[in-house]
């Protein structure tokens, strides 16, 4: 049988992922990738392999890949290198054979020009990158997690009360285990080819909502208090739960509030699908799709020493990366891509 690789597995949905996948397929079509496979002791007591990789190691991605049909490439943290970390999974996993990836972005509200700093550009950038490389793909988006609650309303609601940005803009979280599950079925089942997910729970609730359920669970009222922005980042710093006075997940929960952020408005547990979408060309550089040298450190974004570039196969074309200059065309052809990203939103750019 084909085998699984998921990646991130000393975290918390990539371990998740894996217990649901052993519920599904014996241990010995299952691979984790981790950093450090110490901390994954307990996945390889149950007869899963864990093999070290780390998404800055190209070379240690495609010796990773080898053998593996598909992957679950759980996102890394936002504020980091996000773009050349995923951009390297993903080469790699071409480089090493890998026919399907299934990544985790976080949901998007349509229509909406919020960004999530961080977060949101350096997902549409992957998902560019997974709909151009040739390989199949699926998009999980995720909501945010159930379990990171406390960083939105503060760990002494029931004392203090839910205080919160004003306004009546609704959530649907859903727990990692579940998202986990979610996962794994995907991973597993047929049908799920070039697809994108939007998952979520049930119901969707503002945090006035949040407020009552809290009440009725202590037995005592626990208040909705709105307060602005300033303050709610104020609060959260004294409290510990911020690291820096402009920490974007204070601004992802205000703009939830209003209705208007990353997380998108559910009314049912089943989770939507869209068809297959595609990059604009426009901000894409050629490769061909064979086995190429990772990218060198002064042009980490453009592949130049592949193999077979005259075998006459038709080229996939990957998204440069926003901001850069194509440099793997003569010096007369290039010029700076503009991001269409940023165009395509004028709003502010307040992260999960």
């Amino acid at each position: 049988m084909s085998k699984i690789l998921v990646t991130g597995a000393s975290g918390n949905l990539g371990r998740k992922t894996l217990r649901h996948l052993l519920k599904r397929r014996p241990a010995t079509d299952l691979v984790g990738l981790a950093r450090d496979p110490a901390k994954a002791a307990d996945l390889a007591a149950e007869g899963i392999e864990i093999r070290t990789g780390d998404y800055f190691g190209y070379e240690s991605l495609v010796r990773a890949f080898g053998d593996i049909e598909k992957v679950m490439l759980v996102s890394t943290h936002a504020l980091t290198d996000r773009n050349r970390q995923h951009y390297n999974v993903i080469t790699a996993a071409r480089q090493a054979g890998v026919k399907h990836i299934v990544f985790n972005p976080v949901i998007r509200k349509e229509g909406s020009a919020f960004r999530l700093a961080g977060v949101t550009a350096d997902d549409i950038f992957v998902e560019q990158t997974l709909m151009a490389s040739g390989l199949t793909y699926t998009l999980l988006g995720n909501p945010p997690f159930l379990e990171s609650l406390p960083f939105y309303i503060g760990e002494k609601a029931y004392e203090s009360g839910v205080r919160v940005p004003g306004g009546d803009g609704k959530v649907a979280p859903a727990s990692r285990d579940d998202l986990a599950e979610a996962g794994a079925v995907v991973l597993t089942d047929p049908g799920h080819e070039n697809r994108t997910y939007s998952l979520h729970g049930d119901p969707a609730v503002s945090f006035a909502d949040i407020a009552h359920i809290l009440s009725d669970i202590r037995g005592v009222p626990v208040p909705y208090i709105a307060v602005s922005e300033e303050e709610h980042i104020s609060n959260h710093v004294a409290a510990g739960l911020l690291n820096r006075p402009r920490d974007s997940r204070s601004r992802g929960c205000a703009a939830s509030s209003r209705g208007n952020g990353p997380i998108r408005p559910a009314t049912s547990r089943s989770s939507s699908a869209t068809s297959p979408r595609r990059p604009p060309s426009s901000s894409a550089t050629t490769i061909p799709p064979t086995a190429c040298d990772p990218p060198s450190l002064r042009t980490p974004w453009a592949h130049r020493n592949c193999s077979n570039t005259r075998s006459g196969a038709l080229s996939q074309r990957l998204p440069a990366r926003p901001g850069t200059r194509d440099r793997s065309r003569p010096a007369r052809w290039r010029r700076r891509r503009s991001d269409p990203l940023h165009e395509a939103s004028a709003g502010p750019q307040p992260t999960a």
